[in-house]
């Protein structure tokens, strides 16, 4: 909110550009910070290939182009695993980063705590006050945010699950442990689903100091997962991106766990046949993986269409050309709504009338309508005002 915020005062394109850059950039960033952390952990081929398995995943690249805070948030989380690794117990980096990471999505409180509950031991009391007290800025921030801008501080948890509820989108516990299974597979894909499996076994069982941090952030993203089925949350698959992640991390221990080793290791060889055997099996999906990120673009393409051709018909309609000095403004969904608004401004309440705008067609509201689609068609008596691809808008009294 903060950032956007900041950037509209360049106006709204320049600001969806912008955060559509900052969102391609937190895609490298996470794939840099991965690479960095599988290196520190295990050898730099195990860190390449997991980088490279990540920024192909065609989910990640949706949530990319959609410009979410998934992105910045694992680049944030998983940049501080690695300068952990690198740096133990050091400074006020890897807090710092936590707390970014805290103030984008709230599985972040968990690494937080679990990172006050690591470093508890080693320090003293005023050590752990300053520690507790950095590591409380983000929920803190978060609710403060909310008090100010809604007068509930729990905003954000009463309107998740309101609008979960509206969507009709699963929120229980028996739901969060039936739908993780599939969505780890959505996100990592088969088959490479299958070597972060295989990859996380060898780890635990041959080199389990080295798999300690990314096998406890996996257990803290899928207990996450669990408690917002247990808090009536709605389950999102892109809630359990983080420990998807650090599975696909595996998946590169799998393959090149066997750099790790020294050469005169007896366990080097046969992890050099085994990690040919799971090179094989990742690569039977690059076809698979090739068709995701097609339909990712093609996708992608699609909504940045849709929303291209709504900021037209607001600029087409808020000229003194258009006559459209309407009182109210109405909107299919929220989605659009929050772009017509940000284009146009709030309107003219003294005025008179409506300016209704609606989907040209199914497929168009299918890509990109947020919720129930509503009006789905102009109003009867309305005067049609602009017409595209996308886009009708009726005046309607005004």
């Amino acid at each position: 909110n903060l950032v956007s915020g900041g950037l509209m005062v360049f106006g709204s394109d320049t600001a969806t550009t912008a955060l559509l850059a900052i969102s391609w950039l937190s895609l490298g960033a996470l794939a840099w910070a991965l690479a960095r952390l599988g290196a520190a952990l295990f050898s730099w081929p195990v860190g390449v290939f997991a980088a490279v398995a990540v920024v192909t995943r065609g989910l990640l690249v949706i949530e990319t182009g959609q410009a979410l805070v998934d992105l910045p948030f694992l680049a944030f989380a998983v940049a501080a695993a690695d300068r952990e690794i690198r740096h133990p117990r050091a400074g006020c980096a890897v807090p710092a980063l936590l707390v970014l990471a805290g103030l984008l999505r709230p599985e972040g409180w968990a690494l937080e705590l679990a990172y006050l509950a690591y470093r508890w031991p080693g320090l003293d009391g005023p050590g752990r006050a300053r520690l507790g007290a950095l590591l409380a800025a983000a929920p803190l921030l978060w609710a403060g945010m909310d008090l100010w801008a809604t007068g509930d501080a729990l905003h954000s948890l009463h309107g998740t699950q309101a609008l979960g509820e509206a969507l009709d989108r699963p929120r229980s516990t028996h739901s969060a442990l039936r739908l993780a299974p599939g969505a780890l597979r959505d996100v990592i894909q088969l088959p490479l689903l299958w070597v972060t499996l295989a990859g996380a076994c060898a780890g635990l069982l041959l080199r389990d100091r080295a798999s300690a941090l990314p096998g406890a952030i996996v257990i803290l993203g899928l207990a996450g997962y669990l408690v917002l089925g247990v808090a009536g949350l709605p389950l999102l698959g892109r809630y359990l991106l983080l420990p998807a992640t650090m599975l696909i991390l595996f998946a590169g221990l799998a393959v090149f766990g066997w750099t790790a080793l020294g050469p005169d290791e007896p366990r080097r060889r046969l992890w050099q046949i085994a990690g040919a055997a799971a090179a094989v099996v990742a690569l039977a999906g690059v076809p698979s993986d090739v068709r995701a990120l097609r339909d990712a673009r093609t996708y992608g393409a699609l909504r940045h269409d849709v929303q291209d051709d709504l900021r037209a018909a607001v600029r087409a309609t808020a000229g003194r050309r258009c006559g459209c000095r309407c009182g109210r403004l109405v909107a299919p969904d929220r989605r659009s709504l929050a772009v017509i608004v940000a284009q146009r401004g709030h309107p003219d309440a003294a005025a008179p009338g409506a300016l209704a705008f609606a989907y040209a067609s199914p497929d168009r509201a299918a890509a990109y309508a947020f919720g129930v689609s509503w009006p789905r068609r102009l109003p009867a008596r309305s005067r049609r005002v602009f017409a595209s691809r996308s886009w009708l808008v009726g005046a309607t009294g005004c």
